[in-house]
């Protein structure tokens, strides 16, 4: 036969069991407490009852032959008195309400005639209580009263009590199961019982039964969750009766069709049989096609080794013209140099501006063949993009000028730029270039100014700028001012070889963005460019 366990109780067991048991062992425990407390003060109240006769008897408020009263005395204590009696300090009996029960041995009315209240108890068939109470009369012992008290009265109010408790308890243990067994079937099991009638009648197929619901308790919101569940169930049961329904059309449609598709089948069958001869001629058609892509294909291809192979034939063409033309230069420079070094004293002025046009000259055309050769390495340089920031960039290149920022007096001023990706090479190339430019011509300033900084166009890209105040240009040949070899100055009061902003232009390009020029005469220049910042 095996256990039961807790959860194979019914609900309602559970409820008594876990409701009712904390409450018994509350009232027990309470009620030991009450009893415990009650018996204290019964001792306590007799204990004090004895100190009061005992002040009566030393005020002379009662004479000692009042001992020989019992019933006097169980009337003030309120308890009965097996014995009563006056010890003398010769240790003889004065007054007795009888014979002693218990003996008193000589020690305890020794120490109770130093001024010691002697009490203790013993136990034989009832509880008896003996007192030594020394009584004093101006700081003197003038003798002992011997108390011996049965406990009878007390011990019947305990009992007393203790059914009053007992009583108290039984009648709010069953008030409190009656009202425990009215709340779980009113709150509780009866709703409970109405949920699961509910489950039994959705189960059956019944999605039209509701709960009433009385009340918003958790169980109340149980039954509504109950009723909304049922509602869904019966709208998706209806819709599902439904798409049967249109199911049943469609297959009859459906079968209706299928003859007539029968039909159109063979029809379509010997039309594609004819389209399937065209089809023939078509894939024949295609392949051919095929073939010439290929053909164009490969042509590229060879189209495409041979331009590189042709770059390569320019590269190198351009490093030997190079240094083809720095030859001849550095003879030009080093004779002319030799012949101005022996004649120098020799010659008038006018030959010796001659001499300072070829060196200068010389100088002119070995800057020109190296910005040449930069403008041709910048169309084959790979690209090496990281994250960096412009500032730095800037600094960077503005670390070439300071030599020239300190002797012509140059305000310069750089803002805080984002970062971007960026060559940095190739960006602080661009920056050399236009950072050049701008101290070229405000060279004739007397306050000379320039301006980097950074904006953003209407899509919230960076757009970086550098302005000047010095002699500006026309706005009508900007078209021209990044291609090679066009000045808008004279090279004798600018020099320069005229390839500087066409490798900005070309480093920027690389980089997917554009730039752009604004300028008027006398007025300084101002360039904007944009970087893609992928």
């Amino acid at each position: 036969m095996k256990k039961s366990k807790i959860s194979d109780l019914s609900l309602r067991t559970k409820i008594f069991v876990f409701t009712m048991m904390p409450f018994v062992l509350v009232m027990i425990i309470i009620s030991i407490l009450s009893i415990q407390h009650r018996i204290e003060d019964e001792r306590k109240l007799t204990s004090n009852r004895i100190e009061s006769y005992v002040i009566l008897l030393e005020s002379g408020d009662l004479s000692f032959s009042s001992i020989k009263q019992k019933e006097k005395i169980e009337k003030l204590l309120n308890e009965k008195v097996l014995s009563a009696e006056l010890i003398k300090k010769d240790r003889s009996i004065a007054f007795t309400t009888g014979g002693s029960v218990y003996e008193i041995n000589k020690e305890q009315i020794d120490k109770a005639f130093q001024g010691y209240i002697i009490t203790f108890t013993r136990q034989n068939k009832i509880l008896v209580q003996i007192s030594l109470h020394p009584i004093i009369v101006k700081n003197t012992v003038v003798g002992i009263f011997h108390l011996e008290l049965s406990f009878e009265k007390s011990n019947d109010r305990v009992r007393q009590y203790i059914l009053f408790v007992l009583h108290l308890n039984i009648f709010g243990i069953i008030l409190s199961f009656l009202l425990i067994y009215f709340l779980s079937q009113k709150i509780i099991l009866n709703r409970l019982k109405s949920l699961t009638d509910m489950c039994s009648e959705v189960r059956r197929g019944n999605l039209n039964h509701r709960l009433s619901v009385n009340s918003h308790d958790e169980l109340g919101i149980l039954a509504l969750t109950f009723n909304d569940t049922a509602d869904r169930l019966a709208e998706r049961n209806q819709r599902l009766k439904e798409e049967q329904q249109k199911g049943l059309d469609n297959i009859r449609e459906l079968e209706k069709y299928r003859d007539h598709l029968e039909e159109l089948v063979k029809e379509r069958t010997i039309e594609l049989e004819g389209k399937t001869k065209k089809l023939t001629k078509s894939r024949q058609s295609l392949t051919l096609l095929l073939e010439d892509v290929n053909e164009s294909r490969a042509e590229l291809d060879l189209s495409n080794r041979k331009l590189e192979a042709s770059n390569k034939k320019l590269e190198a063409f351009s490093y030997s013209v190079s240094h083809d033309l720095r030859a001849p230069l550095r003879h030009i420079d080093g004779f002319t140099k030799l012949l101005n070094k022996n004649i120098k004293n020799k010659i008038d002025e006018k030959s010796q501006n001659y001499f300072d046009n070829i060196i200068n000259s010389s100088k002119q055309m070995n800057k020109l063949i190296d910005d040449l050769l930069i403008f041709s390495r910048l169309s084959r340089k790979d690209m090496k993009k990281i994250k960096f920031n412009m500032k730095i960039a800037i600094d960077e290149a503005l670390q070439t000028f300071d030599s020239d920022i300190k002797e012509n007096n140059i305000s310069i001023t750089v803002d805080d730029m984002p970062d971007v990706n960026l060559d940095v090479s190739l960006i602080q190339q661009a920056w050399i270039n236009l950072i050049s430019n701008a101290i070229k011509f405000t060279g004739n300033n007397k306050n000379p100014e320039i301006h980097i900084g950074t904006d953003k166009d209407t899509d919230g890209n960076a757009i970086f700028f550098i302005k000047d105040n010095g002699v500006g240009f026309d706005q009508k040949y900007v078209g021209k001012i990044f291609d090679v070899f066009q000045r808008l100055h004279n090279i004798n009061e600018f020099p320069g070889t005229g390839i500087g902003l066409a490798n900005v232009k070309r480093i920027i390009t690389k980089h997917g963005g554009n730039i752009r020029a604004e300028g008027k005469i006398n007025k300084g220049a101002s360039f904007f460019f944009t970087l893609s910042d992928v």
